[in-house]
C-alpha cells in the first residue's frame, strides 16, 4: 500500500518543484514541517494534497545540513506557508531565505514586534477565553493593520509523544483539544493503524463515526452559542447551551464520558453500543433536530444576522491562496471536506451532502455551521439504524509488526482539516508525531481579512472563525530547570 509519494530534492530545486505543483489551481499546502533524525542533517518537508486529496498526496523533502540549515522560502509562492516557516525557523533554526516574515511565531516575542500598532487584545481578555494576541492599527475606527500572535497556551505535545508509546499516546493527542477530541482520536488511530497495516472492524468504523458526528454537532452548537453571546444575544446562548447539554449527554450514553471520552483505541473502539441506549440517542437527536430548526429563523434572520451580513468577506481565491479549510472555506463556495472527498471510517457509506454556501461572509459561515449541525444529526440517525442490522466485532487485534515507517491521516475536525504525520522509531514508540489543526491553518489569514473593517466587526469576524487556540498552540518545549523554566530548541532535545 502507498500512502504518499515522497520526491527528495536538492534545496535549490525545492522553488521550481513546488511552482510546478501548485500550478494546478486545486493542489494544497498542507504543512511544512521539519524532522531532525538526530544525524548531521535536518529534513525539510512539503506535505501536498493534490486536488483536495482526491488525486493522492505528495510529499517534497530536502536535506540540509545542521551546520548551516538554509533553504529556500516558498511563502512568496504559497501565503499559507509563513507560519509553518516561522514555526520550524524559531523551532528547529531552520533558515528559510527570503522569507515574507521570520517573526517568532510560538516563543515569545520581541518589544518590536507589535509597533505601530496601537491597540492590542489579548494574550487574555473576556472577548477571546484562550491565550492569543491580536494588535491593532486602528485610524478612525477602521483597522489599517493587524498581527497574531499565537503562543500562550503550549503543552508540548508533539515531543510528548516521543518519549510515550504508541497506546499511551492516545490519551496525550485526546487532550490536544477538550472541544473536538475525537477528531484528534480518529486521527491518530488511523496513523498508527496504517503503519502496522491494520484495519478496524466494519461496526467500529460505525461507531468511530458516530461519536465523531456527535462531537460535531456540540462543537458546532458551541460554536454558535459563542457568536450568539460575542453579538450579545444572551437569550439565544443559554437556549443553544442548554441544547449542547443534551449532545453532551448522548455522548456520555455512547461513551462514558462527556469531555475526554477514552473511546477509540488502536483497532477499533472500547466497547460496544446497546440497542437499547442507541434507541435513546436517536430519540433524543429527533428531539434536538426539531428544536434546533425551530431556532433557525432566530439565527440566520434575526438582529444578529444583520449584523453578521456582508462582513468579514473571504472570496474562494483568498481560501486557496491562504490554506482556509472547514466551514470557512465551504462558506466560500468551495467543496472541501476530508469526510467527501477522501472518506474514511463509514463516511462513504453514509448518504449525505457537504453544506456549500457562496457568499463567504460572517453569515455565511454562520449558516454553514448551522446546516452542517443538522446534517450531522441526520447522519447519526442513519448510523444508528446501520448499527441494528450491521452485528460484529468492534476491535482488531493489533499486529506488533510494523508495515511502514512512516503515515499520515487527514480527516475533517469541526473546524476544518486535521492532519497527523508520523515517523515510526520502533513497534513500541513514534520518532516524531507533528500534529497540524485547522485553527492553525485559518488564522493566518485573519490580519489581511482584518483590514478595512471596522473595528466594531472584530467580534463578529473572530466569532464565525470559531478559532480553538488549544488546537493551535500544541508543540512548544519548557524544561523546567530547577526555579527557571527556559525553552529549549528542539534540536538539542534529540
Amino acid at each position: 500500500m502507498t500512502l504518499f509519494t515522497v520526491k527528495i530534492v536538492e534545496p535549490g530545486k525545492v522553488r521550481d518543484l513546488i511552482k510546478s505543483i501548485v500550478s494546478e489551481k486545486y493542489n494544497r499546502l498542507v504543512y511544512l514541517f521539519g524532522l531532525d533524525y538526530g544525524y548531521e542533517h535536518i529534513y525539510v518537508n512539503y506535505f501536498f494534497a493534490l486536488a483536495f486529496g482526491e488525486k493522492g498526496h505528495i510529499m517534497i523533502r530536502c536535506r540540509i545540513d545542521k551546520a548551516d540549515p538554509r533553504v529556500d522560502s516558498v511563502s512568496d509562492i504559497i501565503p499559507s506557508a509563513m507560519w509553518p516557516e516561522r514555526e520550524w525557523s524559531e523551532m528547529m533554526g531552520i533558515k528559510f531565505v527570503g522569507a515574507r516574515d521570520l517573526r517568532r511565531l510560538f516563543l515569545p516575542s520581541h518589544k518590536h514586534d507589535a509597533e505601530g500598532r496601537g491597540i492590542r487584545i489579548g494574550p487574555y481578555h473576556p472577548m477571546l477565553l484562550e491565550g492569543i494576541m491580536i494588535s491593532l492599527a486602528v485610524k478612525d475606527g477602521v483597522i489599517v493593520d493587524a498581527d497574531v500572535k499565537p503562543g500562550y497556551s503550549h503543552r508540548g505535545v508533539m515531543k510528548l509523544a516521543e518519549t510515550r508509546s504508541w497506546r499511551q499516546n492516545l490519551h496525550l493527542v485526546e487532550r490536544v483539544c477538550g472541544i473536538c477530541s475525537v477528531a484528534h482520536s480518529i486521527c491518530y488511530v488511523n496513523v498508527v493503524e496504517r503503519l502496522f497495516g491494520v484495519e478496524a472492524p466494519p461496526r467500529a468504523k460505525l461507531l468511530r463515526t458516530l461519536v465523531a458526528e456527535l462531537n460535531r454537532i456540540q462543537s458546532h452548537i458551541l460554536a454558535i452559542a459563542v457568536l450568539m453571546n460575542l453579538l450579545n444575544d444572551f437569550n439565544m446562548f443559554k437556549e443553544l447551551w442548554i441544547l449542547r447539554e443534551d449532545v453532551l449527554k448522548n455522548l456520555r450514553i455512547a461513551t462514558g464520558y462527556r469531555v475526554h471520552y477514552n473511546y477509540i483505541t488502536l483497532g477499533g473502539v472500547r466497547s460496544d453500543l446497546a440497542i437499547e441506549d442507541a434507541n435513546t440517542i436517536a430519540d433524543s437527536l429527533s428531539r434536538i433536530r426539531k428544536e434546533l430548526e425551530a431556532l433557525g429563523d432566530r439565527i440566520l434572520s434575526g438582529k444578529v444576522a444583520e449584523k453578521l451580513d456582508g462582513i468579514g468577506k473571504i472570496n474562494s481565491e483568498d481560501v486557496l491562496k491562504w490554506g482556509v479549510v472547514g466551514p470557512i472555506a465551504r462558506a466560500s463556495s468551495l467543496k472541501f471536506d476530508v469526510r467527501a472527498n477522501t472518506p474514511y471510517e463509514a463516511y462513504g457509506d453514509i448518504e449525505w451532502s457537504p453544506v456549500i454556501d457562496n457568499k463567504g461572509d460572517c453569515l455565511a459561515r454562520l449558516r454553514v455551521r448551522y446546516l452542517e449541525t443538522l446534517e450531522s444529526i441526520d447522519m447519526c440517525l442513519k448510523i444508528i439504524d446501520m448499527l441494528k442490522r450491521i452485528g460484529g466485532a468492534v476491535r482488531s487485534r493489533l499486529s506488533y509488526r510494523l508495515k511502514h515507517d512512516e503515515s499520515f491521516m487527514r480527516v475533517e475536525a469541526p473546524r476544518g482539516e486535521l492532519f497527523y504525520y508520523a515517523v515510526a522509531e520502533n513497534a513500541i514508540k513514534p520518532l516524531s508525531l507533528v500534529i497540524r489543526t485547522p485553527t492553525y491553518a485559518n488564522l493566518q489569514i485573519l490580519p489581511e481579512l482584518l483590514k478595512g473593517h471596522n473595528l466594531e466587526d472584530l467580534p463578529a469576524i473572530l466569532g464565525s472563525f470559531d478559532p480553538c487556540i488549544a488546537c493551535l498552540d500544541r508543540i512548544l518545549i519548557i524544561d523546567l530547570d530547577k526555579s527557571e523554566a527556559r525553552i529549549r530548541n528542539i534540536r538539542n532535545l534529540r
